[in-house]
Order: C-alpha cells, then structure tokens, then sequence
C-alpha cells in the first residue's frame, strides 16, 4: 500500500495525502525494522525503498515550495484557504520521514536540500 502511495505522490503532489495515510499505518517502524535486517535480499529492497522515497521525498519538496509560492503570491483570501488546506497534508509527512533512521536520509540529501532553503525563504515570506 505505502508503494502504491509512493506512486499517487510522483504523479501529482497534491496526492501525497495518500503517502500521509500509509505512513500513519506503521510504515515507518517497519522500514526502521527492515532496515536493521543483514539478509541481503532485503537490504537489497531496502535500497530500492529508500532511493524512491529519495525521490517522493524531492517531488513532495517541490509541491510544498509550490504551494508556498502560491500563498505567498495569493491576495484572494478563498484561495489562500484551498493551499493551505492541502498545504497541511504535507507537513506531518515530512516529519514521518524525519523520525525513521531509514528515511531521513530522503530528506537531508543533496538533492532535497536546497528545496528545503528555498522553502525556508518562502516562509519568511509570508505574511501571518
């Protein structure tokens, strides 16, 4: 189900609340879990795991900074509400990720990073 999930976030940003769901059935202890594991097939799907997760992770960045651009630029309050709305969904994903010892690699890489202070730089662009 969390790979189907994986999927739905690639294809559309917005859709990352599917990814959300599956990471609150206890995905991320199980992936913690196998990735303690020494059996080689398993490290082996492990890597695969983390490396498209490296790349949900991104793809979620962007949507994210994305949506942030949006609110920053938005004068209609409606319109406002819609992306924060969705804004929302994102968020306790990337602290899913934060908390595995997995998969904060997929966040803290060289590819997310400067997603992440562009990010930072939209924040303090909005006004509260």
């Amino acid at each position: 189900a969390a790979l189907l999930a994986m999927l739905f976030a690639l294809d559309n940003a917005r859709e990352a609340r599917f990814l959300r769901v599956a990471l609150e059935s206890s995905f991320v202890p199980h992936v913690d879990r196998l990735g303690r594991e020494k059996d080689r097939f398993v490290v082996q799907c492990m890597a695969a795991t983390a490396s498209t997760l490296d790349i949900v992770a991104s793809f979620v960045l962007q949507g994210l900074a994305e949506g942030l651009q949006q609110l920053v630029a938005a004068n209609n309050p409606s319109i406002v509400e819609a992306v924060a709305d969705a804004l929302v969904e994102v968020l306790p994903i990337l602290l899913q990720f934060m908390a595995s010892t997995v998969l904060c690699t997929c966040i803290v890489s060289t590819r997310t990073l400067p997603l992440l202070g562009g990010i930072c730089d939209l924040t303090s662009q909005l006004s509260l």
